[in-house]
């Protein structure tokens, strides 16, 4: 019996640890007024710079590297640098038309930047989307799905046939996301924003 009571008290702190855990997850929830206001405040954002690293993985392949994106009103201009400059490319547009440039010379008029790209280096971006989903909103193009948390912080989003998910903000006022994973299909894309800034102060 002594025996037994020390296996009870012995798992005692372990589970009343994980209870800890589990009650520090954010609640999820449909979207809230606290949201509605971010989304309109970052909506209004006309200019913004990041600079960051991203990972992606398609069937079999997959790389990382370090990425740059800014973003004037609708023009964009995003940098990919992997490894010693291998597969390093810039995309600059609006999109759907956008301008490829890469790391050896090479220029190309992008007519459908998805496939084109993803023949080209294996993997791609929605470029016209993700613009919104960097900045933790849903495109207001198309419909999504949203859940966020008390905060108002977007959390999970489905839309335009990716699941997206925000497993880290930056603590600074507008908390902007840090770390965001995009899947669809056998497509996979990990982005860490390693800072923000911004052609003028967000709301």
């Amino acid at each position: 019996m002594v025996h037994e009571r020390w296996r009870v008290g012995a798992l005692l702190p372990c589970v009343l640890s994980l209870a800890a855990c589990v009650s520090t997850l954010p609640e999820l929830q449909g979207e809230n007024d606290i949201f509605r206001a971010r989304e309109t405040n970052l909506l209004a954002l006309n200019g913004w710079h990041v600079e960051g690293r991203i990972a992606f993985k398609f069937e079999d392949e997959g790389g990382t590297g370090a990425m740059t994106w800014k973003q004037d009103a609708g023009h964009v201009t995003f940098s990919f640098r992997g490894p010693l400059g291998a597969a390093s490319f810039n995309v600059e547009g609006t999109p759907p038309d956008l301008l490829l440039r890469t790391g050896d010379g090479e220029s190309q008029v992008l007519t459908d930047p998805d496939s084109e790209l993803r023949a080209r280096f294996g993997w791609s971006a929605p470029f016209a989307s993700l613009r919104f989903w960097m900045l933790g909103i849903p495109d207001p193009a198309s419909n999504a799905s949203v859940r966020v948390d008390a905060d108002g912080l977007l959390r999970e989003m489905q839309q335009a046939g990716w699941a997206i998910s925000y497993d880290r903000y930056h603590s600074n006022a507008p908390q902007l996301p840090r770390k965001l994973t995009l899947l669809r299909d056998d497509v996979r894309i990990r982005v860490i924003v390693d800072s923000w800034n911004f052609t003028e102060q967000p709301g």
